[in-house]
């Protein structure tokens, strides 16, 4: 992770697919269709650390208490 430490908050694929706790294979998958946290082009693909913590925000789910399901119902309130 040299290169991190050396452009602040910038990671190559490899170290942002560690981030992830991901494959690098997976972030390049992501790229290709257009999925996965925003990216830098060029060679080297770089990331900036605030972006990859932008996008694991928004892949947190809540909890269903939190979004007025009670537990054993469905979102149509029908029971499970």
């Amino acid at each position: 992770m040299a290169e991190t430490a050396q452009r602040g908050d910038l990671m190559e694929t490899a170290d942002a697919a560690i981030y992830l706790g991901k494959q690098p294979r997976t972030l390049e998958d992501w790229r290709s269709n257009g999925k996965g946290p925003k990216y830098l082009p060029g060679k080297p693909v770089r990331y900036r650390k605030g972006d990859l913590d932008a996008w694991l925000d928004g892949q947190a789910i809540e909890p269903a208490s939190r979004m007025g399901i009670r537990k054993g119902a469905t979102a149509a309130g029908g029971a499970v």
